[in-house]
């Protein structure tokens, strides 16, 4: 009886198989992680505008907002806003190490930008300049003029009013 040889793979020939599957999954996952970073890279520009647009949406959604100069400083700004004959204050504000956000006096918060190392408030008459230093180490400034949105004052309503 003769036997025959069956050809098969070599042990050798199985671990390079393997050695080159693992090499393949290692630069697939590193692959993945860089597609992971340049996405969150990416958003935080667009996080930063869409918070930039809720406070300004925010201030223009009202006939009458004001700064109270008297209570805010760099740490926090504090906004007088009427709406239907009813004034709401609002504060905004930089807090717990990590976050701007924008909360009212009645209780409740609307988280404006996340991921904040720093951030400070400058204001000249009604002119609010607000500057960002987020984690990342880049900066924003951001700028909000709202003497139009002040209510009249009582020589510029004599003053219409002779018009």
């Amino acid at each position: 009886m003769k036997i025959k040889k069956v050809k098969g793979f070599l042990l050798v020939e199985a671990i390079i198989s393997l050695v080159i599957t693992l090499f393949c999954l290692i630069m697939l996952t590193n692959l993945l992680a860089l597609f992971k970073q340049y996405r969150q890279a990416e958003h935080y520009g667009n996080e930063l505008v869409l918070s930039y647009v809720q406070l300004n949406n925010f201030i223009e959604s009202s006939n009458y907002i004001e700064i109270d100069q008297k209570e805010s400083n760099s740490k926090k700004v504090i906004f007088k806003r009427e709406e239907d004959g009813k004034t709401t204050n609002y504060v905004l504000e930089y807090y717990n190490s990590s976050m701007l956000r924008l909360t009212a006096s009645q209780g409740g918060h609307m988280p404006l930008l996340m991921n904040v190392k720093q951030s400070s408030f400058d204001i000249d008459n009604q002119k609010l300049k607000v500057r960002i230093v987020e984690q990342k180490n880049g900066e924003s400034e951001w700028f909000f003029d709202l003497t139009s949105k002040n209510k009249p004052t009582k020589a510029e309503l004599e003053k219409n009013d002779k018009r």
